[in-house]
């Protein structure tokens, strides 16, 4: 999916998608907002949820919440969010956007 997004970005105009940061090229994640203007809402998500998983080692990325259990200081109810949110990705049902950004960038970046 991280692949059709960035493709779609490409087919879309990606310089323009670029043109918007003042510090460098955009990351995964604000590309996969951008996207969610013109992607239907479950597709915008598993984009998100994609360039999310891409930086977790590859081994981890079949089981995530596993991985962020044990490694990392991620809230617990930020682990079962995920959890939750992923099935219904997987099942093809939409999930809040925005919530997802923000649960996806805790997961990031935990508190110290």
């Amino acid at each position: 999916m991280a692949g059709d997004a960035a493709a779609l970005a490409a087919v879309l105009g990606s310089a323009a998608v670029m043109r918007h940061s003042e510090t460098g090229p955009l990351g995964p994640e604000a590309i996969a907002l951008w996207l969610a203007r013109a992607m239907e809402p479950v597709a915008a998500s598993k984009a998100l949820l994609d360039a999310f998983l891409t930086r977790l080692p590859e081994s981890a990325r079949a089981a995530p919440e596993e991985w962020l259990e044990t490694h990392g200081d991620a809230a617990p109810r930020d682990i079962a969010q995920l959890r939750l949110w992923r099935r219904r990705l997987l099942d093809g049902a939409p999930v809040p956007l925005d919530a997802l950004h923000d649960l996806l960038t805790r997961l990031r970046s935990p508190p110290a």
